[in-house]
């Protein structure tokens, strides 16, 4: 049988705490006590190994660690891996610019060269050698389709739109906001 408690609160009342019985409560099983401490660990693990990776020596050309999609389909890519995308009336990946307020947001960047069903990557770092950010700056999606620029969009109603962060000279943490500013001037 629960045993029943009660303290008194401040306001004078009576609080009223029921506790099962031993018999009530549910019995430990030691495995699973040892499996959620080992999950434990392992998260711990894997976040401190995180913070330790140089993306510099894991990266190579084209590659990427983050999130992505793997069944989008990619109606115009000109550019190859790298470019910027997003998507159009008919739900498929095409080039994304900030010339104009129809042309972006840009959601992804593509992964693989061509068209078709193809992987993009949503979230998460990619390195292309022939990029050459300052580290730190921010970056922009490009008044040229597909492009990323480190140099913010001007002119009269272009749009801006934050792509992430350079990491490096050839790596961007790509996290594209979705928060669009269009130029007035």
């Amino acid at each position: 049988m629960p045993a029943v408690s009660y303290s008194s609160r401040l306001d004078g009342k009576r609080e009223f705490k029921s506790t099962p019985s031993a018999a009530d409560r549910p019995a430990l099983n030691p495995m699973q006590i040892v499996n959620e401490l080992e999950a434990a660990k392992a998260t711990v693990l894997e976040a401190t190994i995180w913070q330790s990776v140089d993306l510099s020596t894991l990266l190579t050309d084209a590659s990427y660690i983050g999130q992505t999609r793997v069944d989008g389909t990619v109606a115009e890519n000109a550019l190859g891996a790298g470019a910027a995308l997003r998507v159009n009336q008919y739900g498929q990946y095409v080039l994304a610019s900030a010339d104009a307020e129809t042309l972006c947001p840009c959601v992804a960047l593509a992964l693989e060269d061509g068209t078709g069903v193809k992987k993009v990557l949503t979230d998460g770092w990619f390195r292309k050698f022939s990029w050459s950010f300052t580290p730190g700056a921010l970056l922009f999606l490009d008044l040229t389709s597909g492009l990323i620029s480190s140099t913010r969009p001007t002119g009269e109603n272009k749009m801006v739109q934050i792509l992430g962060y350079a990491e490096a000279p050839s790596i961007i943490r790509f996290r594209p906001s979705l928060n669009l500013i269009k130029l007035v001037e």
